[in-house]
């Protein structure tokens, strides 16, 4: 099986832009050996699309996947038809998109084959807004005694577009808070947990949690150090959802933290 390799320099052209600007995932899925999206997905990534033109983006990777059902010549092939898919649908809106990875084979537990079928999309947003101050929510951690097997729940500031697995704009200073912290304490890991609001979504909540979890990656945090795990409406922080800001609070990510 390949081994996911992020590249490094991506990492540093990322880092080199203005202190403003954030990295961010859009993920969509494929069928069982689909190379096309279902009319779903493809709404989701028109939604994408249209948002990429109403605001400042710049697209920097498209990375395609598949399960390891088949032959690692076949699913290379898969993998191939997926990147194409895709970067047509780009290219269709006049976006061109300088790095294309066809990675083939994820391996992944059986439970969790579908997260294999899928395309990744890192962006970069450019805000002419101030830099939001980062706030350590996290420093009481670093209380916890090692070999502890479990830490309380997190709540994340990291909210999503309804019905999407898209980060919020303001969300992606969290995701900094968090990565800084992965960063400076290596001997914690983290397990991540989509949630979403108003009906039963196991397929959303996990497509946020593990938005999360690629940019993390995407951005330096070793995979063996992160799990993820979506949890569909069984945990609501906001009950009964009454308003559309219950709502919007019931879209988000938590972490469960664990200390070597």
């Amino acid at each position: 099986m390949k081994k996911i390799i992020y590249v490094s320099l991506l990492l540093l052209m990322s880092n080199a832009l203005f202190s403003q600007d954030k990295s961010s995932t859009f993920i969509v899925y494929f069928g069982k050996n689909k190379s096309e999206l279902s009319a779903k997905q493809t709404d989701l990534l028109k939604i994408f699309l249209k948002k990429i033109k109403s605001e400042e983006f710049t697209i920097n990777t498209i990375e395609t996947y598949c399960d390891t059902v088949g032959s690692v010549e076949s699913n290379i092939v898969l993998s191939d038809k997926r990147l194409s898919t895709i970067n047509n649908l780009f290219v269709k809106n006049g976006i061109i998109v300088p790095n294309q990875l066809s990675r083939g084979e994820l391996s992944l537990p059986l439970s969790d084959m579908s997260s294999c079928r899928k395309a990744v999309i890192y962006y970069t947003i450019k805000s002419e807004k101030p830099v939001v101050e980062k706030k350590d929510k996290f420093s009481g951690l670093l209380t916890t005694s090692k070999g502890s097997a479990k830490v309380a729940a997190i709540d994340l500031d990291i909210q999503f577009i309804g019905g999407t697995a898209t980060i919020l704009d303001i969300s992606l200073v969290e995701v900094d808070n968090l990565y800084d912290f992965m960063k400076e304490n290596k001997d914690f890991k983290a397990f991540i947990r989509g949630h979403v609001c108003c009906k039963v979504d196991p397929l959303l909540s996990e497509q946020r949690a593990e938005a999360v979890y690629q940019l993390l990656i995407y951005k330096g945090i070793d995979s063996s150090r992160l799990t993820h795990k979506g949890f569909s409406n069984t945990m609501p922080v906001a009950f009964p959802e009454i308003t559309p800001e219950d709502q919007q609070r019931n879209r988000r990510v938590d972490v469960v933290f664990s200390r070597n």
